[in-house]
């Protein structure tokens, strides 16, 4: 499954923004299937990234919970995105998800001097009201969530209150 069709990604020159927010996205996964990559295209690879201070994983649509976070270590995470400008990054599981048909939420963070530029859908669609056009904040399909992270993911998004509509549509993949 993914975000959007990846025939409509932008390689953007956005740097993801604010260090050590949870971006949030929506992915429609059309069958039921085992999930165990996250993948996201890097249009502009990141800068001078904290050390164990970033993370990506999956989370549950409706609870928000934390299914799996990436296998490798936070280390080889920031190799990566650190790495080669326009290159397809892919993200193993700790521990692969079965899921049924409907939505998983994908989110990362980082915290660095310039955070990784993902592919995004093309400029001009990225408002906060057309990219979520009829949802609630919970139920965005592009959303942030906890802030000032820097050692792990939360066990759940924003566990305490709502998440905040955001406008950029990155494109992201389960696989």
């Amino acid at each position: 499954g993914w975000s959007f069709d990846p025939v409509l990604a932008a390689s953007a020159e956005l740097a993801t923004a604010t260090g050590g927010t949870l971006h949030v996205i929506k992915v429609f996964v059309p069958e039921p299937c085992k999930i165990t990559n996250i993948v996201m295209w890097l249009a502009k690879k990141a800068a001078t990234l904290t050390a164990a201070e970033c993370g990506i994983g999956l989370f549950q649509e409706g609870t928000r919970k934390l299914l799996s976070a990436q296998s490798s270590s936070v280390a080889e995470l920031i190799t990566a995105w650190e790495g080669t400008d326009k290159a397809v990054i892919t993200t193993a599981l700790a521990t692969p998800q079965n899921v049924g048909a409907g939505h998983v939420l994908v989110a990362w963070y980082f915290n660095g001097t310039t955070g990784p530029s993902f592919a995004i859908a093309p400029k001009g669609t990225n408002e906060e009201g057309i990219v979520n056009v009829g949802l609630t904040e919970n139920s965005s399909r592009f959303a942030t969530g906890d802030t000032g992270l820097t050692t792990a993911l939360p066990s759940t998004i924003n566990s305490a209150s709502h998440m905040t509509v955001a406008s950029t549509p990155y494109w992201v993949g389960v696989s």
